[in-house]
């Protein structure tokens, strides 16, 4: 992520450059703990943080001023004629701007629809503004596949999708009503289990069910899990009072928003990657939105997300709003967050996966369930 920037200074330790630079590489947070690592290990780790931004880097502007662009010796990136501390050109994969006031030249927008490099533009309310796509991602034979599934197919998988996100938004709740818990949170969990399983137990005896009924589901256990998770903060000092998706002001929606909008373009790349189509949903069918992108999504929130948020909050980290928007340290807080919980590893059929790969492997499924038919499995999360 670019926030607040710094000069690259070669001889900063990568703990230093982290949280001085604030430039995030796909793949390369893990934390480091000084304190109970040896030095062999600290070293170990260097390497794999410098092999890992090798492969696949992601650059997030989220504040004003910045210049990219790109020449014969590979992306430029300066903040007030400052040169900064830049990925190889060969490893990036996404560029995401997320505030006004910010650069791209045309060399570099060419070299991107080039190599096959999206890119995204968020406002600072983190509304999805507008993409920049290679033709190349439009010459699928998967995109004839998706437009001609048949209702039967596409509510199959759209079913098993939501299905998905309310057994992750539940696991997600059993976590921390084990290993966080706050006083007199036990009746209000009780009664989240409750209906979120009545929820998925209608869900698993109705046949062929309609869009709007299955999104009808979803809206009862929506209600239901953000009503725990706002009793849940209750002690926390901070105003939740429900979910507000657009043109939030208070502190947990503009962090929840910031944070989904971090994921978006992770899911984008995933779906583009594919050669799939993300404008044609399984679950969401609004004109001109990328529905497939907003489909996938709804899997990965609570774990990458909501999660984040809460636990930051919890352990009264910095969460400031400023102006009606985060403030810098927290969006740069935030950022950090949630790509480290993006490269946590976690059992995946039987494996150890970091999230971002589940993510990758989930859309694989999908595109394979909607060219062959093969059983799709939606992900879940342990707990």
């Amino acid at each position: 992520m670019i926030g607040q920037l710094s000069p690259f200074n070669p001889n900063k330790t990568m703990k230093e450059l982290f949280n001085a630079v604030n430039l995030r590489f796909s793949g390369v947070h893990h934390s480091i703990n000084e304190g109970k690592i040896n030095k062999k290990q600290i070293a170990s780790r260097k390497l794999e943080y410098r092999r890992r931004e090798m492969e696949n880097t992601e650059i997030i502007v989220s504040s004003p001023g910045y210049f990219i662009g790109f020449s014969n010796r590979g992306i430029t990136l300066r903040k007030n004629g400052q040169p900064l501390r830049v990925p190889p050109a060969s490893a990036l994969r996404h560029i995401t701007v997320m505030s006004d006031g910010v650069t791209l030249s045309t060399n570099l927008i060419r070299f991107c629809m080039e190599k096959g490099v999206p890119i995204d533009f968020f406002d600072r309310h983190c509304n999805h503004i507008a993409s920049v796509l290679s033709p190349a991602f439009m010459q699928s034979s998967l995109w004839d596949a998706q437009k001609a599934m048949s209702f039967k197919d596409r509510n199959r998988l759209a079913v098993k999708i939501i299905v998905g996100k309310i057994k992750n938004q539940m696991n997600l709740c059993k976590y921390f009503n084990k290993y966080h818990k706050s006083v007199g949170i036990d009746a209000p969990f009780d009664e989240l289990v409750k209906s979120l399983s009545g929820v998925l137990c209608k869900m698993k005896m109705s046949d062929n069910l309609d869009s709007n009924t299955l999104m009808g589901y979803e809206a009862v256990a929506a209600e239901s899990y953000w009503e725990y998770i706002r009793q849940l903060m209750s002690d926390d000092e901070v105003e939740f009072y429900s979910r507000v998706k657009k043109g939030a002001s208070d502190l947990v929606n503009s962090m929840l928003n910031y944070g989904y909008s971090l994921l978006y373009p992770r899911i984008w790349q995933a779906i583009l990657k594919k050669r799939l189509n993300p404008y044609v949903g399984l679950v969401h069918y609004s004109e001109g939105n990328p529905n497939l992108v907003f489909d996938v999504i709804e899997l990965f929130r609570s774990q990458a997300v909501d999660r984040v948020v809460i636990s930051m909050i919890q352990k009264k980290e910095h969460t400031v709003m400023s102006g009606g928007l985060l403030d810098d340290e927290t969006r740069n807080l935030l950022t950090r967050h949630v790509y480290e919980r993006l490269n946590r590893y976690e059992k995946y059929r039987g494996e150890e996966k970091r999230l971002s790969e589940i993510i990758d492997l989930q859309i694989s499924e999908l595109a394979s369930a909607i060219v062959s038919g093969t059983t799709y499995r939606p992900y879940m999360a342990k707990w």
